[in-house]
């Protein structure tokens, strides 16, 4: 018949403990019984009344998932922290400026450095929808800053296209054709 930790008196209770923390491997009513100083079969009755083995799995299933929890908590963290750093980085290329006209704080050459950190915020926004909603504001934004940085329409377009083709990812389409299509 099987039972819980709370019905085990304290020995009991430290023999369990005892065991648990044992390497499975390495496992032994020898040296629980050593070291509770009852014999070896009162231990092994114990694991049978109690029913370790089952206690065991129990509160290693419930072990794994608080630690499976946990991890995937510090991975959304460290996922947020990235995200903020990246896009920090971005809003020190596009600014906007005193009278709310979106402006380029960078030069022109520094398209590929644009191109580097939009490529990291697509890595990290691996959702479909966060990336969609993500690329349109940012073609948005860039627009806006060719508009008044780039006077030359067919350089605006190439430079669209380049940011276009990073952030849709479309296999065998050219980015100036896909530049067009957003038209």
């Amino acid at each position: 018949m099987s039972q819980s930790t709370k019905s085990m008196n304290t020995k009991q209770l430290a023999a369990f403990e005892l065991y648990f923390s044992m390497d499975a491997i390495q496992r032994s009513f020898d040296k629980v019984s050593t070291a509770v100083g009852v014999s070896k079969r009162t231990v092994w009755e114990w694991s049978r009344k109690f029913d370790w083995s089952r206690l065991i799995e129990k509160r290693t299933r419930d072990l794994q998932s608080k630690m499976q929890a946990q991890t995937e908590s510090r991975l959304m963290d460290m996922r947020t922290t990235a995200i903020n750093f990246w896009t920090g980085q971005l809003n020190k290329l596009i600014c906007v400026r005193k009278d709310g006209s979106i402006g380029y704080s960078v030069k022109p050459k520094d398209i590929a450095d644009a191109e580097r950190i939009t490529k990291n915020l697509l890595i990290l926004l691996g959702d479909s929808r966060e990336r969609e909603q993500f690329v349109d504001s940012i073609i948005e934004k860039v627009l806006r800053v060719l508009e008044d940085v780039v006077p030359d329409v067919e350089l605006r377009a190439k430079i669209l296209g380049r940011i276009a083709g990073i952030a849709t990812r479309e296999e065998g389409v050219p980015p100036r054709q896909r530049s067009d299509q957003m038209g």
